[in-house]
């Protein structure tokens, strides 16, 4: 195999399951030597980090499943890498997220964990929910909600969503009920009978679902969210599930981030400071639900191209824009 040219500094980040140690091997042109660099890969190997330096110019690149701020930027300048430029695999191909979202959609439409706990029993749960007809409310309206919305409408649901700025064409090329923006988040809620939060977490979408928003959602409204535990205010969450405000909900982003990995919380800090886990009405998932057969597929292409396209001189494609934060 022909060597890179070029510093090529491969990292990771823990997002999914427990980290194991990997060397990746690169020709250092300047020195004109084979350096090897202790990287970080977990179980899906579409979670990297790559930072390189090629030609006259250099060209730092992160890719990642995502995109927020901070904690990504520091696995990366731990090994003396600065991410100038930022590119999300998970939004070349946002199916498996989608098929993820809507997986939990239907797990709680029809009680599945219910009726697989009380199966020996031999005792019902009562109805599940007909989702033909409904109103599913999507909260972030990128690549992963649009195919959320697009699923749905296949199983006969009206779309609302909530997304940065209006898009009337957009709208109206999918047939949605309502497309707003973030003024628009409570009717929305308040009308939808399924809410998915696939918004990315920004300082704008940090909280934006709190006591407000839950106590405007109908009493037999599910929510799911599978973006990022900050946009949803932890303690209102908590006292909507367990005091009744709405059915139910289903989680797979936790307010302690990679809870289960030491490595990440040394504290050994629970998930959340609230048992959601002893709910009856709430499924709880480790932030592993886009897990697939085919997603580190993808991601791996994103890596290669624009590995390729730095080489020759071309931006790489699917940056991130760095004042949106997505």
């Amino acid at each position: 195999m022909r060597p890179l040219h070029g510093r090529v500094i491969c990292s990771a980040l823990l997002d999914a399951m427990r980290a194991t140690a990997v060397i990746l091997q690169a020709t250092n042109k300047k020195e004109d030597t084979v350096s090897t660099a202790a990287t970080r890969k977990d179980q899906d190997t579409s979670t990297l980090f790559v930072a390189f330096e090629l030609g006259e110019k250099d060209w730092k690149l992160a890719l990642a499943p995502g995109f927020n701020g901070k904690p990504r930027l520091r696995s990366v300048r731990a090994r003396d890498v600065d991410a100038e430029v930022a590119v999300p695999g998970a939004q070349a191909r946002p199916q498996p997220l989608a098929e993820g979202a809507v997986s939990l959609v239907f797990a709680l439409a029809k009680k599945v964990i219910q009726r697989h706990g009380t199966f020996m029993e031999g005792r019902g749960v009562g109805r599940g929910v007909l989702l033909s007809g409904k109103k599913a409310g999507i909260v972030g309206f990128g690549s992963i909600g649009r195919e959320v919305g697009r699923m749905l409408q296949c199983m006969g649901m009206e779309v609302l969503a909530v997304k940065r700025s209006r898009d009337d064409e957009l709208a109206e090329a999918m047939g949605l009920e309502h497309l707003g923006t973030p003024d628009d988040l409570i009717h929305v809620m308040s009308e939808s009978d399924f809410v998915v939060v696939t918004a990315p977490l920004t300082p704008e979408t940090k909280g934006m679902i709190g006591e407000e928003e839950l106590r405007a959602m109908k009493a037999s409204a599910y929510i799911v969210n599978v973006a990022r535990a900050a946009i949803i205010e932890e303690e209102p969450l908590y006292r909507a599930l367990s005091e009744g405000w709405i059915a139910g909900a289903a989680i797979d982003v936790w307010w302690t981030p990679h809870f289960w990995d030491p490595l990440w919380n040394k504290e050994g800090k629970p998930a959340s400071e609230y048992p959601f886990w002893e709910l009856p009405n709430v499924i709880c998932t480790p932030h592993s639900i886009v897990s697939s057969d085919s997603r580190s597929d993808a991601g791996l292409k994103i890596i290669v191209e624009n590995i390729l396209r730095v080489r020759h001189g071309e931006p790489p494609v699917n940056q991130v824009d760095k004042k949106l934060r997505y």
